[in-house]
């Protein structure tokens, strides 16, 4: 459990890292606009990855998403030697490649939407090798935890990512947990409404003041 914690404070502590240094690049040219391809350095397990961006909307905005999202997943052992490329348009980030196991496409899956400027993503070309259950319902979980942390961390929407579980089955969506006032209840509840292809949410967080 202890263990578990740690990696969730580590996870949100990159998230922030990274939002910062996308604001810091977004501020310096916000008008921007170009074509990138982009191979980060500091993603080797990735090498192999071209990351194309074209985009209407500024360039660095796109380029900073990818940046980020590389960076994360180099920092993470269990997707860091992950062969996937990722591209991004308008903040739309496509996941294109084939992984092992569920666990690790619902990770890559869950930084890409936890990553600041990112609008949604498309996994339609991201398959696994040993799949479980339905990629659709593995996507739409990591995007729900996704989404809960880049609501904490930079969004507007107050919500407790650490203590609500997220399941998915054939599209509904199961929360879980515990939260300390209603309106993060709420807000769980409504953020994971708003993915793409979830059908209803079902909601059991208790609220429990501390």
């Amino acid at each position: 459990m202890k263990l578990s914690k740690l990696s969730s404070l580590l996870f949100l502590t990159l998230s922030l890292l990274s939002y910062q240094t996308f604001a810091d690049t977004y501020s310096n040219d916000s008008a921007a606009t170009a074509t990138v391809t982009n191979t980060p350095s500091a993603t080797a397990p990735l090498s192999q990855a071209t990351d194309t961006m074209q985009a209407t909307s500024p360039a660095v905005n796109d380029a900073q998403i990818i940046a980020n999202i590389h960076t994360k997943i180099a920092a993470d052992k269990t997707v860091s030697k992950s062969n996937v490329m990722t591209t991004s348009q308008n903040g739309v980030v496509k996941l294109i490649g084939n992984v092992d196991t569920d666990t690790e496409a619902s990770k890559i899956i869950e930084i890409a939407n936890s990553t600041p400027g990112v609008q949604s993503t498309d996994e339609s070309q991201l398959t696994v090798k040993k799949s479980q259950q339905p990629m659709a319902d593995t996507a739409i979980t990591a995007k729900v935890k996704g989404s809960f942390v880049r609501e904490k961390l930079f969004g507007d929407q107050d919500v407790s990512p650490m203590s609500i579980s997220v399941e998915t089955k054939d599209g509904v969506v199961y929360l879980t947990g515990t939260t300390d006032t209603q309106e993060k209840a709420a807000n769980a509840v409504k953020i994971a409404e708003s993915i793409s292809g979830v059908k209803r949410v079902e909601s059991k967080v208790e609220v429990k003041k501390s």
